[in-house]
């Protein structure tokens, strides 16, 4: 994976005038990758980081919400079989390693040995039978992992998963982080219902743990002694993860401004999300209300002027790029399939199509985040635009999990939603945002279902390319979702930090030691 994938921390020229008030918060040079990753002890251990977020995790149950909050965290507490490396690419976590049989159902997973959960028991068989059932029954991402009939513990240190037909996306699909299929004790999750799991059984196997969660005012991680990090060098979320801090301090501060101002004082350590780096989409409700009718999500596909959304939200030319593709510019994936229908920016022909669409008048109900500044400017450039277009609008912004929550469970209450999608590693990790039986968007088609079971289970890589250019066909004609441009982003932290460097879009504290102890 292209490197230029990875966040910018304060590496931007245009950022100058933002570096110079920051000082001496550090601009994060890619150098302190390669000194991390080979780390094999902490230079340091001890003191404490507090890190100043762009928002409060809904849960600390990691597989049960899409919010980047609740991801953010569960990184540190939980582990999965699988990860993803600097590459994005599949790494061990807790398995140290995994078979495949010749027809391609069968995966043996062994795994590591020594292993203890937060509350010092070991990791076994049975607990990851345990974990991959729960995933597969309560996670809002289940259904990418439908391709599994079974999972059993051959031993204490061996799980064997059996799929109903062989995938190629099935063990990538295993390693996405988030929802992720986090490891749990068997004994704590057993019987216990969706959003039911009580504070006392966040519980994982991770370099952190949870000592303390205030929901709106912080999430306190500690060092976890007995934690076994993997043999191999850090990479991503795989390797060698070392806790040389001994407490970190997740702070929700939902304002830049006051993300910034609190770096600059010296009240944080760390400011996340001064820009991401994300795709911004919003979704069309084709179930419910107005935007029902195919003429007016027409209409507002063919109006939009996009490179005005986009600077809108990035606030220069240089943090973004205009690009129709699901996938971004560094993948394999990338398709220009439906650039024809991407950035018209043709209001003659727009408006002449909310006309021949019956629209009757109503607002156009608008929901977006105020826990993402580029979201909400991206909402606010495009509810202008389509005033102009002859629509009425209405724009309500939320904290980032409540917009979610409105967006999957009240669908009459808006008729387009705001969101952003970070890199998925393998392109089966969108199943969950567009098959119908998800629940995850109101978007419904038959074909687009289809093409995605195919996409799932076949092995060679070329077809699969092809199938996913058919869905993103599908998606340009049928315009359940927009997709505005892609953001590229920065965080900063203050120069008592070292060994910092950015991956994907949460922070990482482990392999980072503080110059001071305080």
């Amino acid at each position: 994976m292209n490197s230029q994938l990875k966040p910018n921390v304060l590496e931007v020229s245009m950022l100058r005038r933002l570096i110079t008030l920051l000082l001496p918060a550090t601009m994060l040079a890619v150098s302190a990758t390669a000194e991390a990753a080979a780390m094999d002890k902490c230079p340091a251990q001890g003191g404490t980081v507090r890190a100043a977020m762009a928002g409060s995790p809904p849960t600390l149950d990691f597989i049960t919400s899409f919010a980047a909050q609740a991801r953010d965290m569960g990184v540190y507490i939980y582990e999965g079989l699988v990860t993803v490396d600097g590459n994005y690419d599949v790494a061990p976590q807790l398995a140290e390693r995994w078979t495949t049989s010749t027809d391609g159902k069968t995966y043996t997973f062994h795994l590591r040995k020594g292993v203890k959960f937060h509350d010092g028991s070991p990791v076994t068989a049975a607990d990851v039978v345990a974990s991959v059932e729960r995933f597969r029954g309560q996670s809002p991402r289940k259904a990418d992992l439908s391709m599994i009939a079974s999972v059993q513990a051959v031993d204490d240190s061996t799980v064997e998963i059996g799929l109903a037909q062989p995938s190629a996306a099935f063990v990538p699909l295993l390693a996405y982080p988030g929802p992720a299929v986090a490891i749990m004790p068997k004994k704590l999750i057993d019987g216990v219902a969706a959003g039911k799991l009580p504070q006392t059984s966040v519980v994982g196997t991770g370099p952190y743990r949870v000592a303390e969660w205030v929901p709106d005012k912080h999430v306190h991680l500690e060092r976890f002694a007995q934690y076994s990090p993997a043999s191999a060098e850090a990479s991503g979320y795989a390797g060698r993860r070392l806790a040389c801090i001994d407490h970190i301090y997740f702070v929700p501060v939902p304002e830049v401004s006051s993300r910034v101002a609190g770096l600059e004082s010296g009240d944080y350590d760390y400011a996340q999300n001064l820009k991401p780096y994300y795709e911004i989409v919003m979704h069309l409700n084709t179930q419910q209300g107005q935007l029902k009718e195919w003429k007016l999500r027409r209409a507002i596909q063919l109006g939009l002027n996009e490179e005005e959304i986009m600077l809108a939200a990035a606030g220069d030319k240089a943090l973004y790029r205009l690009d129709p593709s699901l996938f971004f510019k560094e993948q394999y994936w990338h398709s220009m399939i439906g650039a024809n229908r991407y950035n018209e920016h043709d209001a003659a022909k727009a408006k002449a199509l909310v006309k021949d669409g019956g629209y009757d008048g109503s607002p156009i109900r608008i929901i977006t985040s105020s826990d993402f500044q580029f979201m909400y400017n991206a909402a606010l450039a495009m509810e202008s635009q389509l005033r102009q277009l002859g629509f009425a609008t209405k724009v309500q912004a939320y904290d980032y999990p409540t917009m979610i929550d409105i967006f999957r469970k009240k669908r009459a209450d808006w008729d387009i939603s705001y969101n952003a999608f970070s890199i998925r590693t393998d392109p089966g990790g969108f199943t969950f945002v567009l098959k119908s039986d998800s629940g995850y968007q109101p978007y419904a088609s038959k074909e687009v279902d289809t093409l995605l079971e195919k996409a799932l289970v076949e092995r060679d890589r070329k077809v699969r390319l092809k199938l996913y250019e058919q869905v993103q066909d599908n998606l340009y004609k049928d315009v359940p979702m927009i997709k505005h441009g892609d953001l590229f982003g920065f965080d900063a932290l203050r120069e008592r930090l070292d060994g910092f460097a950015p991956f994907y879009t949460t922070p990482r504290f482990w392999n980072v030691w503080t110059k001071d102890k305080r």
